[in-house]
């Protein structure tokens, strides 16, 4: 059995609970987590102290390979979408997945190849309207049904809060998902907006919440990581 660890965290742009940015915290948090694949959400990826951009740093320092897509402006700042994997990634491609409207959300798509098998990630981060996400959760349906992978892992913040949703309709026919863990607030999570979703079905192991006084300081949500069967 091959068994891929993998984990989404939104890192809501590296502001902690008392709110100092502070991105050697969200850092620390990803490497701890130990996973095979992480999925990040309200990356900032601005230049770090060595010259390199942000993420490129986080991927020479866990030995990783990554990619990023820019989502939307706050602040004067730009949020994206990132992957850090530890497979050298093959494709990858942005996705507009916006309402007109809306804040811009784009889905990021990398295809990897992990111990001879095709996978297509995508780390993601939906809207907060329920019009935005039944769009949102078509187009997510599309991609998975054009793409080459075998295994198709969708991982993100879903900003979800009802298990009757658009999204959960449209996916749960063809996806398994992660049980709804409080992720949000990461304070005092009552809330599970953050989650993964796995075809083929029945591949989908353990799901677990990490958390500890470091991680409930460096974000406002928690990293959700599950275990995969991909033999």
């Amino acid at each position: 059995m091959t068994v891929l660890r993998v984990a989404t965290y939104n890192v809501h742009g590296h502001k902690g609970a008392d709110g100092r940015i502070v991105t050697d915290r969200t850092f620390d948090v990803v490497r701890r987590l130990h996973a095979d694949c992480v999925a990040l959400q309200e990356f900032v990826n601005a230049p770090a102290p060595t010259g390199e951009l942000l993420l490129e740093q986080w991927a020479r320092r866990l030995g990783m390979h990554a990619a990023y897509a820019p989502a939307f402006e706050r602040g004067g700042e730009e949020f994206g979408n990132a992957l850090l994997t530890r497979w050298p990634i093959v494709e990858q491609h942005a996705h507009d997945v916006s309402l007109r409207g809306y804040r811009r959300r784009v889905v990021l798509e990398a295809l990897v190849v992990a111990d001879g098998v095709a996978l297509q990630l995508m780390s993601l981060h939906l809207g907060v309207s329920p019009r935005e996400r039944a769009l949102q959760a078509q187009k997510l349906f599309d991609l998975c049904s054009a793409t080459r992978g075998a295994f198709h892992l969708l991982l993100g913040d879903f900003n979800e809060w009802s298990r009757f949703s658009a999204v959960s309709r449209r996916l749960s026919a063809y996806f398994d998902v992660t049980r709804r863990l409080p992720t949000f607030p990461a304070r005092a999570p009552i809330v599970g907006l953050d989650r993964v979703w796995v075809h083929p079905r029945g591949r989908l192991l353990q799901t677990h919440v990490e958390t500890s006084p470091a991680i409930r300081l460096a974000s406002d949500h928690l990293p959700l990581v599950a275990t995969i069967d991909c033999s």
